[in-house]
């Protein structure tokens, strides 16, 4: 399994579908991510 599979299937575990499912509509239909983009992720709990 490619890393980057990894950290989805990390993500889709760890966040409800229907929240995940939202954020992949959005980035399909606005094209936010290209191919070799670099991402930086960040999450806060507060």
């Amino acid at each position: 399994m490619e890393r980057y599979q990894e950290i989805e299937r990390s993500i889709i575990k760890k966040f409800r579908k229907e929240i995940w499912s939202k954020f992949i509509r959005a980035v399909n239909d606005y094209e936010l991510i290209k191919e070799n983009d670099k991402i930086m992720v960040c999450l806060s709990g507060g």
